[in-house]
Order: C-alpha cells, then structure tokens, then sequence
C-alpha cells in the first residue's frame, strides 16, 4: 500500500490514483503550503498562488483549467520538471489529478461526485448544501470581481433540503428541565433556560446579552442588528417569568460582580459562553432525551401556536426572516385550519336557506 492521508481525512492510493478522490479542500490546502521552485525563491511562493496567477493570465475560457493545472502536486509536490521526465510513475499520478477534481471541466459533474461522496460518508443534505454554496460563492465572486468567465455549476444543482427538525416538550418536562436546573451547580442555568423558554430567543443572543440593552421599566429586551441571525434588530418583551428571571440575575450581579455589563456571567464577571454541558446533565437528571438547548426555542414556538398566537406574530417574537420559516409550527394548530374550512359551512347553509 502507498496511501497518503489528506487534510480532509481521507486516504489517497497513490498506485491507484483516482480522479475521483480529488477534492478542491484538498488540492488548496496542499497547494497554499507547498513552495514553487522547489523552495528556490527569495520569498515563499506557494504553488496556489502560482495556480491563481497563471489563471489570471490566459483567456477566460481557460481560466478554470489553468487554475487547476498543478492540482496533482497537492499529493505528489512540485518536482523540477528534468526529474518529471525521469520518473513514469510520478507522471502517472500527477496527470490523474492535473486538471482538478473530476468532472470540474464539466458542468455540474464536480458537485455530483462530491454530493455522492459525502452521503456515503452520512453527511446530511443540508451540510452538503453549505459545503456547496460556498464554492458557489466562491465562483461567483471571481466572476463579479475578477471577471472570470467561469460557469457555476452549483446554480440550480442545490439539494432539497429536509424539513427541519422540530423538537419540543411539554409544560411538565419543562417543570421537571427546570427542577433539575436549579438543583445543578450552575447558578445562571435555571434562568437561561426560563429565558429561552418564554422569549425563544437564541443561545447566543441570551449569552451575548448586556444590561445596557434591557429594560426593566419597559420590560423590553432590545436586540441590535449586530447581535441577531436575520442581521435585523427588535425588541423581546418580557412575560412575568423571563422579568423575574432577569431580576434574578440583576440580584446575582449585585451581589458578586456589580460593574459586569453581562447579564449571564460568573461571579467574577466574566461572560459566559458555553452552557451545554450543563444543560445536558439537567436534560439527563429530567430523563429528557433527544433534546438540545436550541429545542428550548422551538418549545417557546410550539406552545404559542398551541395557543393560538398567530403565526406572523410568533415569527416577530422570534426573529424569522420569513414567515416561511415559522410555518413549520403550524400544524399545531388544526383547530385554525377547522376554523377556516367551517366557513364552507356557513357558506352552504345561507344559500340552502335562500332556496
């Protein structure tokens, strides 16, 4: 065997070499740390850079093949081309992966192969969606701001993503999550978790939060653009619950580290930035299973369309860029859809009784 481990993880076979084990990951991050000239150059020169260059140097139709044209030397090095000539088997391997990955001449092929690989390694199409749109966003920045004519082979090729998940627990788990809050050792636990609970606000958002931003007397929350997933600001009322939870806080900051500006700290008034292990053991100690700190926003959702709120407003309280997003919560609520659909009935009856 002569397999060399690349930086993706994966073995590649260098007396079987396959084309279709290339990848780009792989082929920059090999290229960007080996030197051109054998290392004979009065700075470091990498063979990335050398790719980039020629790229930038040849018509535009040519771009793409010029970019990938010392692909090879990612696994095999840059060799002085006197001692290429002198070794076939060195040839063999280099002409395997000249040109990049398989299929990169061609028109969605690349993205095929990559797409078939990583599902056989258990990767979710929705990961493989994010591994694609960033060499989507890769091709259309030289596009737009080199002015390579390059084709996408990405646009119009992304995979249907799968409905999201959607995990939510009861009033009584809640009661027992929040039992098992209190009784950990973390002081800040419990009131993050009633937090999340009744505002549906994000981790981060809560973690991130300072008390310049809250406001008592008005019992708002305000997030700036900054600190929100959307990039929009809003404000987060307070319910009774979350107002008594950031009190509990206020006491706990009065009382050990009174000029902290975090809401959630220790004691000596550092942020607190991580809060899963804990959170885990409280879901384990409740017999929650299956449950992430990021299902305490999706509970938040789940009880207020059992509710009845609408969904517009659910999706204002929790910073959804579209509605869209919040529907997924709505077959919760069928008594709105029995609601809609017995207007038909009414319908029907006035005009029996005009007959």
């Amino acid at each position: 065997m002569a397999k060399i481990l690349k930086f993706s993880g994966h073995d590649f076979d260098l007396l079987r070499p396959d084309d279709t084990a290339w990848s780009i990951i792989d082929i920059a991050h090999g290229l960007s740390n080996l030197c051109r000239y054998a290392g004979h150059t009065t700075e470091f020169y990498s063979v990335a850079q050398h790719c980039v260059v020629m790229s930038r140097h040849v018509p535009q139709r040519l771009a793409l093949t010029a970019l990938f044209h010392d692909a090879a030397e990612a696994l095999v090095g840059d060799m002085p081309t006197p001692l290429k000539a002198l070794l076939e088997g060195y040839r063999t391997i280099e002409t395997s992966g000249d040109g990049g990955p398989s299929g990169c001449g061609h028109r969605g092929a690349y993205q095929a192969t990559h797409i078939t690989r990583r599902r056989a390694e258990g990767v979710k199409d929705s990961s493989i969606n994010r591994e694609l749109a960033v060499l989507s966003a890769a091709i259309n920045n030289a596009r737009y701001h080199l002015e390579w004519n390059l084709p996408n082979p990405v646009q119009g090729r992304m995979l249907k993503d799968p409905e999201g998940r959607v995990r939510w627990i009861s009033q009584e788990d809640a009661v027992l999550l929040l039992e098992a809050a209190r009784a950990s050792r973390s002081p800040y636990l419990a009131d993050l978790i009633v937090l999340a609970l009744n505002k549906g606000m994000r981790r981060e958002e809560m973690l991130g939060l300072e008390w310049c931003r809250v406001d008592l007397q008005a019992g708002l929350i305000r997030l700036e653009a900054r600190h929100t997933k959307a990039g929009k600001r809003r404000s987060v009322p307070l319910n009774r619950a979350a107002r008594e939870a950031v009190i509990s806080r206020e006491r706990f900051r009065a009382k050990h580290c009174p000029v902290s500006p975090w809401v959630f700290c220790r004691k000596n008034g550092e942020r607190i930035r991580e809060a899963r292990k804990g959170f885990l053991a409280a879901c384990a100690k409740a017999e929650i299973a299956d449950f992430c700190f990021h299902d305490l926003r999706h509970t938040c959702a789940a009880w207020l369309v059992s509710a009845g709120v609408p969904l517009t407003d659910v999706r204002d309280l929790l910073g959804h860029s579209t509605v869209s997003m919040t529907e997924r919560y709505a077959y919760l609520a069928p008594e709105r859809v029995r609601s809609a659909v017995a207007v038909l009935d009414e319908v029907a009856e006035s005009r029996l009784s005009h007959v």
